[in-house]
């Protein structure tokens, strides 16, 4: 897939606004799961193409591989991986399951319902109803885009 940074990349990684302590957990879970092929490197400042901030009420998201190099989309000093919910009370098993999956993300990796490939005949109203809540509390056009719509590798 053209959206995963190649196996030779060490993308560099910026942890923005960093108020967690919990933000070294996120640092040990990658690379517990995440070393081998790619290695990140985190660096204290500078540029970075993976840029990882705690705004609160702005969800846990990222960017897909490498569209985070798209500045028109993600300019230098934004985020392009955010950890909206996770706070010093949260588990850490739920913190260790949202930062892996977020840096899969982050790598290039999609959802695998998303893939085309995956067949699955939707209850639609049973999910904008799920998706809509918290923890997400997203639009019909996000759940659209997150979940029904099929991913393009282009």
């Amino acid at each position: 897939m053209a959206r995963r940074f190649a196996i030779c990349v060490s993308p560099e990684c910026l942890v923005l606004q960093k108020t967690l302590t919990k933000a070294d957990l996120l640092i040990s879970c990658y690379l517990a799961l995440f070393q081998r092929p790619i290695t990140p490197k985190f660096v204290a400042a500078g540029e970075a193409e993976i840029r990882i901030a705690f705004m609160a009420n702005d969800g846990s998201w990222s960017t897909v591989g490498r569209d985070a190099l798209n500045r028109a989309y993600f300019p230098a000093h934004q985020p392009t991986m955010n950890y909206g919910w996770l706070t010093e009370s949260t588990s850490d098993d739920e913190y260790s399951r949202v930062v892996l999956h977020e840096f899969g993300h982050a790598l290039g990796y999609i959802h695998e319902h998303q893939a085309a490939r995956f067949i699955r005949l939707w209850n639609k109203e049973a999910v904008y109803r799920y998706f809509s809540g918290s923890p997400n509390f997203w639009s019909k056009e996000d759940i659209d885009h997150n979940v029904l719509q099929k991913y393009s590798p282009k």
